[in-house]
């Protein structure tokens, strides 16, 4: 390597960190500002020039879980929403759909990656078309079904419908890493007594648990945030964060204060979900990028 190489790859390294900063914080601005206005009092929201420097209050995270007591009569006349109930429902329609649509897809991948199946390219190509179908031409059929079997405004329904789309994706992901495995340590166990389901539980679901990780975060992720579905399918009994945020927009009134604390707790925890996982993420992606 000669000198004149040594010193642009230097000014490459050193101009790597400036432009890397300069990018995270551009993509980060609006995080940020969203952040800032849930701490400020709401007569700096929309403050000429920003109020960059203030002293921040808690108040409207206060009045988003309703421990405050300015915006208590609006939140119990229903006219803003439940934040709490709202967490609540989140919680077991995004634990559920990805529970579920882990379990069949991966069983799915078990399948595809096993046997020998007639027309398995079609197949894996159908779950891919139905992972590419916009969801929006999907919201009136499922709505008009789920009116007929009664699982409109039910956890139920919501978990299924959830489970729509992330079923397809599980086997794609699944797929490509169950291959990874060679077959002969199941067929090993089994030479030893395990069944196929024990041996693919003992043997190979421990190998895959980077991708299986992997999978569930992103699964979870895609549900937590769903808007279009919970603003179809739900009402009261199930409505979900990202729906419920709207809530705080009554009665000609925006109280920006709390729709922005509304979103900033419904962020952290992913956030802070992904950072713990991000090695299993990494290591997941990085795993299924080469397909047996």
């Amino acid at each position: 390597m000669t000198l004149s190489t040594e010193v642009t790859n230097g000014k490459k390294r050193r101009l790597a960190g400036p432009i890397t900063i300069v990018v995270v914080l551009f993509f980060m601005a609006p995080i940020l500002w969203f952040a800032s206005t849930s701490l400020k009092q709401s007569g700096l929201t929309f403050q000429i020039p920003p109020a960059w420097f203030f002293e921040p209050t808690l108040e409207h995270y206060g009045n988003v879980v309703g421990v405050s007591k300015p915006l208590e009569t609006l939140w119990q006349a229903g006219q803003i929403p439940n934040f709490m109930g709202a967490l609540f429902n989140s919680l077991i329609i995004a634990v559920g759909s990805t529970l579920l649509s882990t379990f069949l897809g991966t069983v799915a991948a078990f399948g595809f990656a096993r046997f020998k199946i007639r027309w398995e390219n079609a197949f894996l190509l159908g779950y891919l078309l139905i992972r590419m179908v916009p969801a929006v031409s999907l919201v009136l059929p499922l709505y008009q079904l789920f009116r007929i079997f009664g699982l409109n405004d039910t956890y139920v329904g919501m978990i299924i419908a959830e489970s729509t789309f992330q079923v397809p994706f599980v086997v794609w992901m699944m797929t490509g890493f169950i291959r990874q495995v060679p077959a002969e340590l199941e067929e090993s166990a089994m030479v030893d007594g395990l069944s196929r389901p024990r041996a693919m539980l003992r043997i190979t679901v421990p190998l895959i648990t980077p991708g299986l990780f992997a999978t569930v975060i992103f699964n979870f992720v895609q549900a937590w945030n769903d808007f279009l579905y919970p603003l179809v399918l739900t009402s009261q009994n199930t409505q979900t964060l990202p729906v419920a945020i709207i809530g705080f927009i009554a009665d000609g009134n925006i109280f920006w204060g709390e729709m922005a604390a509304a979103g900033m707790l419904v962020l952290l925890p992913v956030i802070l979900f992904s950072m713990l996982a991000q090695r299993y993420i990494v290591a997941g992606a990085t795993a299924g990028a080469v397909k047996g």
